[in-house]
């Protein structure tokens, strides 16, 4: 389909959810990919094929990324800009999305985004006696000891410090969005030569 030059915003705000699926869906096929191999109950076979754990942060933090860049896409937040919100809740409506509450609270990621900020918090006021700054295991229930950042091979969750995210749950949401892509394309694609009104302060009008 060709870009109509007076709705070429939108179609890159559609462009960019499409590549940041992409990036999620390819990022959450390797932590599921590789999580049998950290389970308790995993053979010789499955563990000697484990990742190292850095590597399964990593792809954490590009699975966050991408739901963080979905997230601010579709949702204002805190940001009080009169333009943004009319955009996150204009698209939402020209998509049918309705609520996604994992994509619109995403605290996991702001500890990650803002991690200096959590350090202070955390160590300012510091109970636990032990502390692991990372680590893949299925639970983490010592009183004692706290795990900044933990991959949960069973449950398929990440967690920073007592933040947690399941990622499944947030695939689903994700997938949701993907799914409202092309349906919208169709509709800018129907509405000609007219301009879309995405940053208008008033709800959009029905195409």
């Amino acid at each position: 389909m060709p870009i109509i030059f007076s709705n070429v915003g939108i179609l890159m705000y559609f462009f960019e959810l499409g590549t940041q699926y992409d990036m999620a869906k390819m990022s959450y096929t390797k932590l599921k990919d590789g999580a049998p191999g950290w389970l308790k109950n995993s053979d010789a076979e499955l563990s000697s094929k484990r990742v190292s754990p850095n590597e399964i942060i990593y792809n954490c933090m590009v699975f966050l990324s991408a739901a963080g860049v979905i997230s601010k896409i579709l949702f204002a937040g805190k940001r009080s800009h009169k333009k943004i919100k009319s955009r996150c809740e204009n698209l939402r409506k020209l998509m049918g999305i309705g609520e996604l509450p994992i994509l619109n609270n995403l605290s996991v990621r702001n500890s990650f985004e803002h991690i200096d900020e959590r350090f202070d918090d955390i160590f300012s006021d510091l109970k636990a006696k032990k502390i692991t700054p990372l680590n893949v295991i299925e639970d983490s229930t010592s009183a004692d000891e706290l795990i900044l950042k933990r991959f949960d091979p069973k449950e398929l969750s990440i967690s920073f410090s007592k933040h947690s995210l399941s990622l499944e749950d947030c695939m689903v949401e994700i997938i949701q969005v993907e799914s409202k892509i092309r349906p919208a394309l169709a509709q800018i694609e129907n509405y000609g030569l007219k301009k879309f009104e995405l940053w208008a302060p008033y709800p959009v009008v029905e195409v």
